[in-house]
C-alpha cells in the first residue's frame, strides 16, 4: 500500500550487502497530487511503486482484455498520521483522495512522466511567486519578521486556488490527450493563475513610490505601479 526506495545510508548502518527498502513517506502538509512520483513511475533500478498500483497495472494488461472497462478510472485513498521526535509523538493526519484514469498506472505510459514535469514545474512556480513577495516586502523596507509569514500565506493560497485545477486535469488525462499538448496547456492554466495572483498582490502593496528605505548598510530605491 506504500511507495518504496533504497535506502543507503541503513545499508550503511545496518551493515547490509545491499540497500533495504524503505517506505516513502508523504508530507502531510501537501496535498496527495504534489506526491505522486513515487506512486506511478518506475525507476532505472526497479519498480518500487506501491503493491496496489502494480496490481491494478496487471489487471489491466493481463486479466481484462479490454481498453473499455469499469475500471477505467480509479480513486486513490490516501491514509494515514505523521509522528514527531523519535515517532513518539503524533503530529497530524493524512486522508486525501485523487481520482485517476487506469492508463495511468501502465509504467510505460508516456503521460506519467508529463504529470510529474506539470508538479515539479508548478512548484517551481510557486516558490518563484514567494520569492517575488519577499523581495517586494523586502524593497518597502519591511523589517518587521511578517515577511516569511506572508509569503507562506501566499504559498498556502496558490496551491489551495490550484488544487481544484489539478484534480480536474489529472481526472481527465487518458489515452484521448497527447501528452505534450495536454500538459503545456495544463501549465500555461496554471502560469496564467499564479501570474494573477502576482498582480493583484503587487497592486495592493503598500510600497511607495521611488522612496528609499534603509536596508542594513545600502539604500533601495523601489517603485510601486502608482
Amino acid at each position: 500500500m506504500t511507495a518504496w526506495r533504497r535506502s543507503i545510508p541503513q545499508q550503511k548502518k545496518l551493515g547490509l550487502p545491499v540497500p533495504p527498502h524503505m517506505p516513502v513517506t508523504h508530507d502531510a502538509s501537501k496535498a496527495l497530487w504534489r506526491g505522486l512520483e513515487p506512486i506511478l513511475c518506475v525507476g532505472d533500478d526497479g519498480d518500487f511503486r506501491p503493491g496496489i498500483i502494480r496490481w491494478l497495472e496487471e489487471i489491466r494488461t493481463e486479466v481484462l482484455d479490454s481498453e473499455e472497462h469499469v475500471l477505467n478510472m480509479v480513486a486513490i485513498h490516501a491514509q494515514g498520521m505523521t509522528y514527531g521526535t523519535q515517532s513518539s509523538v503524533f503530529e497530524t493526519g493524512i486522508d486525501d483522495k485523487l481520482s485517476l484514469n487506469m492508463v495511468m498506472f501502465r509504467h510505460d505510459y508516456a503521460g506519467i512522466a508529463a504529470v510529474v514535469d506539470v508538479v515539479k514545474s508548478t512548484d517551481k512556480a510557486v516558490t518563484a511567486l514567494t520569492m517575488f513577495v519577499r523581495n517586494l516586502r523586502s524593497a518597502a523596507g519591511d523589517h518587521s519578521g511578517k515577511t516569511q509569514e506572508m509569503a507562506d500565506q501566499i504559498r498556502e493560497s496558490a496551491y489551495a486556488d490550484l488544487d481544484l485545477l489539478f484534480r480536474d486535469r489529472l481526472a481527465n488525462f487518458d489515452e484521448s490527450q497527447d501528452p505534450v499538448t495536454y500538459s503545456n496547456a495544463w501549465l500555461d492554466e496554471v502560469h496564467r493563475l499564479l501570474l494573477t495572483m502576482g498582480r493583484d498582490y503587487l497592486s495592493q502593496s503598500p510600497v511607495p513610490v521611488f522612496e528609499e528605505h534603509e536596508s542594513g548598510r545600502f539604500l533601495k530605491r523601489t517603485c510601486n505601479q502608482g
